[in-house]
């Protein structure tokens, strides 16, 4: 198992929404997998029905699409 560390100063947004989506019952534990047509699709699935990121911003997803366990139901 390989931790992978989200800087609170560097990225306060993500870190914040990573917190809280854990809090509320997300797994703590992801599985990276570096398919990126599948992080393509999962990210697709998990943003369905969300409303566009304003301009020069983007919308997060926990757990992330890179994971095994991103897709619809990750928090947004």
């Amino acid at each position: 198992i390989v931790p992978l560390l989200i800087s609170q100063k560097k990225m306060p947004y993500i870190y914040q929404h990573t917190v809280n989506a854990q809090k509320s019952g997300k797994p703590i534990l992801l599985t990276y997998d570096k398919n990126k047509q599948n992080a393509n699709k999962r990210r697709n699935e998990a943003l369905k029905g969300q409303t566009p990121a304003k301009p020069g911003n983007s919308l997060d997803e926990y757990p992330y699409a890179s994971t095994t366990q991103g897709d619809k139901g990750a928090s947004v």
